[in-house]
């Protein structure tokens, strides 16, 4: 879904185009001489400061007004022009509409500073290319045109200035030159002898060679400082070739660096402990060793030539102080004329400093200039939108689906409170999870019909059902071995939980392993194994063996006939009150037990022994007969237990207690032969009036006794344990209870509820079968469960049912399992 609504949003959505220009700032230091004459700062004056001036400019409020304006004169916003009536709006509307139109366009630009770079990036996102590469185009060249009209106006200020300084140094000099000229022309200076020009000569000579020492001295004082500087740094990197004869100090910067780099790498790739790095950094020491001494070196022949060039300079001083000494004595006129010449010397020579000033401003109207700025790049227009991105909306929509089917997933299991793992199982009731079955379904190309079987364990023994049927067997063996209890109560928390065909599939795998089975349909309200083995379902069952054959009357049974297992079995059915005398050839006197509703009352037991002198038991009993006495025997042993010991004393022998009429009419009329030998059937029969009061009746008690006597194994299809109340009936008179769980049906309170109400009349619940697990859709559940699957092939079944407690029984096959 998200997938496809990312592609819907590539196909509808308006593409966006982005253009970028970007302009370079530079930044010059001309070398003209009204810079010589400056004043340095001593603070430092970051140069990215001018360059975030210049961005924030671009994005400026009047950029953009002279932006739009701009754009009109090039032909946008014609169809906005054309609606609000651009021509007849006043100057000021004209000037709030561009202002409108700049703030629009002014919230849409990026401009951006790379790092350690001198360039503006002007970008701007329009759904028209050719307004995106305008807008950038044109800020571009109104930043660049900024500048120039800035710089443009510094220099006429500076111009301005510096014509001012010439006029006054023009009139300065033409004073100082007209005193001088009186002065010269008032004491005949003219007319001055050879000595004169010889010491205004020498006095040339030595004021040139003066200047040239005092250079030489500035120039030395220079280097000393900056070695001494470097020496108090230590930074012997930054050396620079201040002394170009002297190549050992260049050497040794060389080494210095090459052995810097090297330690860093070594620093970096083994840390500060490593030998390696130990060793450069000591070679480095050393070599800072050599370049110290061979400063201090340097230095010394520095401070020597200094100290050299220091005397020649006050030898040259005082001579030149000599020579205008001679001059001043020759003739103390000349000391004025002297003070009027140099002070001629200088307006002349400040003002041919202004001069020149002027002249270089004529001929390089940047020289003043600090900043040059100028269009780097212009943007081109457009041609592949940067909205939407398809690869990104449809990755992102890839990945969001994908998240949001995880957390559908999860919500799906959160907000899901059935039963849907063997996990859910045992932590809801503590019970063991014996096997789990699949989810199966019909044959697509099968019609269905009454005699219509799903016993896939002989109709598709590879299926995974029939593997999880097996299991299930398997795990009953080890716990239910051959000599414990056999009777199985099969049942589940609701309908419509498959029990039924889980129990007939089990009863003919248990018959397939070769034990006497018998599958017994409980459900009387709504019957199924009939269906499942192919009976009509007219066929007499167990509803018509507990209300007419075990329940006859004494005077249509021939006593003769009974056995008197059959004979015990009646008065416990009929509740009789009485005396029973049975006797056998071997032995002279009657065994008799006294009977009160049924139950064993009282016996001569004891007495009959010590008559007989019976201690280790009797000998088998030969032409056996007995006698029912409806009236009351006084002469029994004390204790009501004496009866019960009495019908013990029985059961020793099978051929007191079998019972022979009773058992063989239940299996030549009752009981149902099956496809395989060792199973039999016990269908519910024709009607299913007050299941209740049958299944918990003295006759199903009979019957389970009779019945234990013939299988192996009896398994019994009972009603779901919700909300009827036949389990709870019928489940204390079976020795086990096997629980189905239909996966994802039934709410784990439900399920632990009907579990806890069944414990409490018959604890004995053996374990709980996983039915109808989707391997598909809940794999993850099962990953490493003994008995779980590896294919992915399942079968679904359901029988119809319009209403399980009513009267629709269609019998056919639809998407679901059986009840």
């Amino acid at each position: 879904m998200a997938l496809f609504l990312s592609i819907l949003y590539n196909l509808y959505v308006t593409p966006v185009y982005e253009a970028k220009a970007s302009v370079v700032t530079r930044q010059n230091v001309p070398a003209n001489l009204l810079k010589e004459k400056e004043t340095k700062l001593t603070q430092y004056a970051d140069p990215r400061s001018a360059l975030v001036t210049k961005a924030r400019i671009i994005s400026s409020q009047p950029s953009v007004q002279e932006l739009v304006k701009r754009l009109i004169d090039s032909g946008h916003f014609l169809e906005v022009r054309k609606q609000t009536g651009w021509e007849q709006l006043s100057e000021g509307q004209k000037t709030r509409w561009i202002q409108a139109v700049a703030r629009g366009i002014q919230g849409g630009i990026i401009v951006a500073i790379p790092r350690d770079t001198s360039i503006i990036e002007i970008r701007y996102q329009s759904t028209n290319p050719d307004l995106a590469k305008d807008v950038v185009n044109l800020l571009a060249e109104i930043v660049v045109e900024f500048d120039r009209n800035e710089q443009l106006m510094i220099y006429k200020d500076s111009l301005f200035n510096l014509n001012q300084q010439v006029e006054d140094a023009r009139k300065r000099v033409g004073e100082a030159e007209s005193k001088l000229y009186q002065y010269r022309r008032q004491h005949n200076i003219f007319e001055a002898d050879r000595d004169k020009e010889l010491i205004a000569e020498r006095r040339s000579r030595l004021l040139e060679k003066l200047t040239e020492v005092q250079e030489g001295r500035k120039e030395l004082e220079s280097q000393i400082r900056q070695l001494e500087n470097l020496l108090q740094r230590r930074d012997y990197k930054k050396y620079t070739a201040l002394l170009p004869e002297n190549q050992i100090l260049v050497d040794l910067k060389q080494q210095l660096v090459t052995a810097e780099v090297t330690y860093q790498k070594l620093l970096i790739k083994y840390g500060e402990k490593h030998p390696e790095v130990e060793k450069t950094g000591k070679e480095i020491d050393i070599l800072k060793q050599k370049f110290e001494q061979e400063l201090e070196v340097a230095l010394t022949r520095l401070q020597y030539n200094l100290n050299v060039v220091k005397s020649r300079e006050q030898f040259l001083q005082d001579s030149m102080a000599e020579t205008e000494k001679s001059a001043v004595t020759s003739t103390e006129k000349d000391i004025e004329y002297v003070v009027l010449d140099r002070e001629a010397y200088s307006v002349r020579e400040l003002y041919r400093t202004l001069l020149d000033a002027v002249k270089e401003v004529n001929v390089n109207t940047n020289s003043s200039v600090n900043n040059m700025i100028y269009v780097q790049e212009k943007a081109l227009r457009p041609t592949v939108p940067i909205k939407p991105n398809k690869l990104l909306n449809m990755l992102l929509g890839v990945v969001l689906g994908i998240m949001m089917g995880g957390v559908f997933a999860y919500g799906r299991e959160f907000l899901d409170q059935t039963v849907r793992s063997p996990q859910d199982i045992e932590k809801t009731t503590q019970l063991p999870v014996l096997s789990t079955v699949p989810l199966y379904s019909a044959t697509k190309n099968h019609k269905p019909s009454s005699s219509y079987r799903i016993l896939f364990v002989t109709h598709r023994p590879k299926s995974l059902f029939a593997e999880s049927i097996t299991s299930l067997r398997s795990q009953l063996n080890i716990k239910i071995p051959q000599d414990s209890p056999k009777v199985i109560l099969v049942t589940s928390c609701a309908p419509q939980e498959g029990k039924s065909l889980i129990a007939s599939n089990l009863a003919l795998s248990l018959a397939m392993n070769g034990q006497k089975t018998l599958i017994l349909d409980a459900d009387l309200h709504h019957p199924v194994q009939y269906k499942i083995f192919g009976y009509e379902k007219s066929t007499v069952g167990l509803y018509d063996l507990i209300v007419d054959t075990l329940n006859p009357q004494w005077s249509a049974l021939d006593l003769k006939s009974l056995s008197l297992g059959d004979v015990q079995h009646m008065i416990q059915l009929k509740q009789w009150s009485g005396t029973i005398k049975i006797k056998w050839d071997s032995l002279p006197s009657f065994l008799t037990i006294s009977y009160q509703e049924g139950r064993p009352a009282g016996s001569n037991l004891r007495t009959w022994k010590e008559q007989l002198a019976i201690s280790n038991g009797c000998p088998p009993p030969k032409n056996l007969s007995f006698v029912l006495d409806e009236s009351e025997i006084a002469d029994l042993d004390p204790g009501q237990e004496s009866g019960m010991l009495a019908v013990e004393f029985l059961r020793q022998y099978p051929a007191l207690s079998r019972s022979d009429y009773f058992a063989e009419l239940i299996m030549r009329e009752y009981i149902r032969d099956t496809e395989n030998k060792s199973l039999h059937a016990l269908t519910a029969g024709t009607t299913s009036k007050n299941p209740s009061e049958i299944l918990g009746s003295e006759q199903m008690k009979i019957l389970l006794k009779l019945l234990r006597e013939r299988f192996d194994r009896i398994i019994i299809d009972a009603p779901p344990a919700w909300p009827l109340s036949d389990v709870s009936v019928i489940s204390p008179l079976t020795d086990w209870v096997l629980w189905i769980c239909r996966s994802g049906e039934i709410p784990k309170g439900m399920f632990q509820h009907t579990i806890q109400q069944i414990q409490q009349v018959q604890p004995n619940i053996i374990g709980v079968v996983m039915n109808a697990v989707d391997l598909q859709r809940d794999r993850y559940y099962y990953y490493g469960y003994p008995s779980y699957y590896y294919s992915s092939r399942y079968y679904r079944y359901r029988y119809h049912h319009t209403d399980y407690y009513g009267s629709s029984e269609s019998g056919e096959p639809t998407e679901n399992s059986p009840q």
